[in-house]
């Protein structure tokens, strides 16, 4: 019976090792500079959205992302670019991907932004304030490339640089 128990306990131990061990390789896979791709379609509202972004995860837990995002809507015939500088704090538990921002700001690529474009504006940066903390599961993450879809439907698919 104590055999049992031991063999139980060893077992346990080394499960929990590997866990732990696949966590750090998972963690180390993620440090780096990434360019990244996103694009996301609303039939109803006849939305486009395409961002591309360069993220850089570094050991100490913060990352920075710096990128650009275009939008069509063509119900208001409305085509919005967006530049987006953005850093905080990350971390990962198994494939789930937590980011903490700390500063962001949406800025109009337009050296003369339109009234609704600067509503819009005020509007994706007030959106993103108030919410700091995301988390998205992570469909595949590798030494050269990571693949996750938002909590929008928004997919992204990323390589390290």
């Amino acid at each position: 019976m104590s055999i049992n128990r031991r063999r139980f306990a060893a077992a346990g131990f080394t499960f929990g090792s590997l866990l732990a061990a696949a966590s750090v390789a998972q963690e180390s896979n993620l440090v780096g500079t990434w360019d990244c791709s996103m694009s996301m379609q609303d039939q109803e509202v006849g939305m486009q959205m395409n961002i591309n972004f360069e993220q850089t995860y570094d050991a100490d837990g913060s990352y920075e992302r710096a990128g650009r995002m275009n939008i069509s809507v063509a119900a208001f015939q409305l085509d919005l670019t967006i530049d987006i500088d953005e850093s905080g704090a990350w971390s990962l538990d198994g494939m789930t991907l937590t980011e903490t921002s700390s500063d962001i700001s949406f800025t109009s690529a337009s050296e003369t932004p339109s009234q609704m474009e600067s509503m819009i504006l005020q509007q994706i940066q007030m959106a993103a304030e108030s919410e700091p903390e995301q988390t998205v599961e992570l469909e595949s993450l590798t030494a050269t490339t990571m693949e996750f879809m938002d909590d929008d439907g928004a997919n992204a698919s990323c390589m390290k640089v």
